[in-house]
């Protein structure tokens, strides 16, 4: 009887620690899914981060792409502009070189109008209108 009664009582120590060790395990396995869980919420905040990373990148990529592109079409356009400012340099000079010509031809002009005017005022009446007759008829 002392042998099961000691039987009784080791059955129920046994008892109380495989109690205690179940609730030591659920306690365990509870902060285990609680890590888990924090863990698997950082891995997606990575991932996440990562997608968001590379969206970022490819975005950069892009960007980087097109202003390649518009720097190329700014050059381009600069080359064409200097050719045009380079054209119309020409022209002007031209326009300016015929200006002084034309300038330098009224004046010529001028002086031999006042060479005329000069002579004929020297001239009687008579004359002078003999001489505007006959300049005017060649």
């Amino acid at each position: 009887m002392t042998k099961l009664r000691r039987n009784h009582q080791d059955n129920a120590a046994l008892t109380a620690r495989v109690s205690s060790l179940d609730v030591e395990l659920r306690a365990a396995t509870l902060v285990l899914q609680q890590k888990t869980n924090a863990l698997e919420i950082t891995l997606a905040k990575i991932l996440d981060d990562n997608i968001v990373r590379t969206v970022l990148r490819d975005m950069n990529a892009d960007m980087l792409s097109q202003i390649a592109v518009l720097e190329q079409r700014l050059v381009t356009m600069q080359a064409r502009h200097s050719q045009e400012n380079a054209l119309t340099s020409k022209k002007i000079t031209k326009l300016e070189t015929t200006d002084a010509k034309l300038q330098a031809e009224v004046a010529a002009k001028s002086f031999d109008i006042a060479t005329i005017h000069y002579e004929i005022a020297k001239l009687t009446p008579k004359q002078a209108r003999r001489e505007v007759n006959q300049r005017r008829s060649t």
